[in-house]
């Protein structure tokens, strides 16, 4: 338990820093495999364990070092809504109690299958409505692989993180 202040602005700015990068670091070691990936899991994950603030700096975070890794395409665009969209969505749910398993699962997979949807939506912006029907049709199959490598990460990951949380990590933070 933290009972100073100062100290625990320190503790929680040096766990984002340590989160963010182990969210970056996931997915540069799987950027091999085309849309596998756990920062889905890890995002939705600190948005359940951590204060809301804290949850969505991580994300700004990644989204920051993406950009700095990979340049600032247009696709940057789509990271900075996307993935504070998730922490709002997961946010959403903890709030309204409707958190549990298979709800979480259920966003972590509809995620995966709608994010080139919404990367399609973002090309409206920049090109027109046939650059959207373009990239959305060319695009299905690797949101069917997200969707469906999100559900699998998700079902098997939720319990052993949840359980990590609740026995080891919780006390930490209150």
């Amino acid at each position: 338990m933290i009972y100073n202040n100062n100290l625990r602005y320190t503790y929680e700015l040096t766990l984002i820093g340590i989160y963010a990068a182990m969210v970056f670091g996931l997915q540069v070691v799987l950027a091999f495999i085309p849309n596998v990936e756990f920062v889905t899991l890890m995002i939705a994950y600190a948005t359940i364990i951590f204060r809301f603030k804290m949850a969505f700096i991580i994300t700004i975070i990644f989204c920051t070092l993406e950009g700095l890794m990979y340049g600032f395409g247009d696709w940057i665009l789509l990271y900075f809504i996307i993935w504070p969209a998730l922490n709002f969505l997961v946010y959403a749910l903890k709030k309204t109690k409707t958190l549990n398993k298979f709800s979480f699962i259920l966003l972590c997979t509809l995620f995966g299958l709608l994010f080139g949807f919404v990367d399609a939506l973002i090309k409206i912006i920049f090109f027109d409505q046939y650059a959207f029907w373009a990239y959305w049709i060319r695009g299905i199959i690797f949101d069917v692989v997200h969707g469906v490598s999100n559900c699998l990460i998700a079902y098997f990951f939720y319990d052993p993180l949840m359980k990590l949380w609740n026995n080891n990590l919780k006390k930490y933070l209150e």
